[in-house]
């Protein structure tokens, strides 16, 4: 008897042991009811209680959920305590009219929900200043390059939005350094009685010239800001976010650069004389052959002018696929194009005996002027590579299509202004001068390269190398004929040569 007390004893406490142990987690933990897989098409959305529902199971057995399943807890499953009881089904909003003149368009509009706040959350503003991320490294995309579009910094944010500035002017100044290729060789001088000693006259060098650019950016009128905006605010198109952009990917711009006149004066001087190569002996003045001038002479000197003027009209534009992060940016341009290449080349000879500036009348000359007049349409671009945040690296080229209107003018004559003419062995008829024009097909390509340091907000400092090369180009050089007195031939302008100019650049340029 005893010992069948202790047994039933012994058996209540290890129930006991049991349910505190599942209690604490320490093992026989309830689990999450396994809830049937229902198919969502057969749950009404009306009422908030949901109607039950006979599921399809892996197993054979079917599960009907009683109908309250979801609206009372389940006693001793602590995992469906959250669905305790549902507030009860709201009454319906009254009847709205919805007639038009009924409704009130200033409040109708709903206000905005948590995840619209979230997602429309105002970042912080781009800041200003010698490092703002558009200053350096991060150019507005939709802003018109022309030097440096990201010099124009940033306007002051205000309580509701910050904008980039519009800075709608840009200019730049440019000092040049140039020089031009050499013609086509024109010997014009020997010592006498030694033709092989043939003198060369040589008068090329390096001239300094100046480029004024000035462009207008089209910018976008600035319309209220009626919302938080920031760094999403910049690079993008007129007319898009944050109530309108105020950058225009379109520039208007105009360029204007000359060299100081290529302007010198080579001399020569032999003790046994000096003669001309050149054909002269059919030319007379009054009489007199040419020959007695340019062969046997004391001296001989050759001047050469040449003069460039540059201008330009170009429409600029950014293209759109720019990306802001993108370290390259690329402009294009199309524009109108003048330019003015004037040759001038003369040849000048003092007769045996005399010197220079002695007796004009003993001094003969040879002279040709022609002047390229090229007008036509250009087409380019600018690209350029960010670097080290200020610094940038561009290359821009353009190439156009031109008319040349070229004017040639031709002398021969003494110093006191006696005219040369063809002497009567020569058969040949007409006088000087000979003037002529002639209108070609010309080329003319700009390649410039070189850096650019955007060292102050509106400032920035470029410098490079430039090539200019034209071709279909009238040489003051290849205009003088073997024979000087072929006047139907200096009449024929010679349009096959070309001209090529390079040098360096360096200057500033400024955004307002």
């Amino acid at each position: 008897m005893k010992l069948r007390g202790t047994a039933v004893l012994a058996w209540f406490a290890a129930m006991g042991a049991a349910t505190a142990l599942a209690q604490f987690g320490l093992y026989g933990s309830p689990s999450l009811l396994d809830m049937p897989q229902v198919n969502s098409t057969t749950l009404p959305h009306s009422d908030r209680v949901f109607a039950p529902v006979t599921p399809t199971l892996a197993a054979a057995a079917t599960f009907t959920p009683p109908p309250a399943a979801f609206a009372q807890p389940v006693v001793g499953v602590r995992a469906a305590d959250h669905y305790a009881s549902l507030p009860a089904q709201p009454a319906p909003p009254p009847a709205v009219d919805l007639k038009p003149d009924s409704l009130d368009i200033g409040h109708s509009q709903p206000g905005p929900s948590v995840v619209d706040q979230m997602l429309n959350e105002p970042t912080d503003p781009v800041p200003s200043g010698p490092y703002s991320p558009v200053n350096y490294g991060r150019p507005i995309s939709a802003a018109v390059h022309r030097f440096d579009q990201a010099a124009c910094g940033h306007a002051t944010c205000g309580d509701t939005c910050c904008q980039a500035p519009c800075c709608p002017w840009y200019g730049s100044v440019l000092a040049l350094v140039m020089t031009r290729d050499r013609p086509n060789q024109l010997w014009t001088s020997y010592e006498t009685n030694n033709n092989p000693n043939q003198i060369d006259l040589d008068t090329e060098g390096w001239r300094w010239g100046a480029e004024v650019r000035i462009g207008r950016r089209f910018c976008c009128a600035q319309p209220t800001c009626t919302e938080s905006c920031g760094e999403s605010c910049y690079g993008q198109t007129c007319g898009q976010g944050c109530g309108g952009q105020i950058y225009s990917p379109w520039a208007l711009e105009a360029v204007f650069w000359t060299l100081d006149s290529f302007e010198g004066m080579a001399y020569l001087s032999h003790v046994n004389g000096l003669s001309t190569p050149l054909t002269v002996r059919y030319n007379e003045f009054n009489g007199v052959n040419a020959m007695a001038y340019f062969d046997g002479a004391a001296g001989h000197r050759l001047w050469r002018s040449n003069e460039y003027y540059n201008i330009e009209l170009n429409l600029v534009r950014t293209p759109m696929f720019r990306m802001a992060e993108a370290p390259w940016n690329v402009d294009w341009l199309v524009g109108l194009r003048y330019f003015r290449f004037k040759d001038e080349w003369i040849f000048g000879s003092v007769a045996g005996g005399y010197s220079w500036g002695e007796d004009p009348s003993q001094e003969a000359f040879i002279e040709d002027r022609v002047t390229n007049d090229l007008f036509g349409v250009q087409l380019g671009f600018e690209a350029d590579y960010t670097l080290f945040r200020t610094w940038s690296f561009f290359f821009a080229p353009k190439v156009g299509i031109y008319n040349n209107h070229i004017d040639n003018y031709f002398n021969v004559y003494l110093g006191d202004g006696t005219i040369s003419n063809p002497t009567a062995a020569s058969g040949m008829t007409g006088s000087y001068p000979v003037a002529s024009t002639k209108d070609v097909v010309s080329f003319l390509t700009q390649i410039d390269v070189g850096v650019d340091w955007r060292f102050a907000p509106r400032w920035s400092l470029r410098g490079g190398y430039r090539v200019v090369v034209a071709t279909g180009i009238a040489l003051a050089d290849n205009q003088i004929p073997p024979y000087i007195v072929d006047i139907p031939e200096i009449a024929s302008i010679d349009t096959n040569g070309e001209l090529i100019l390079h040098g360096a650049f360096f200057g500033l340029t400024y955004n307002f």
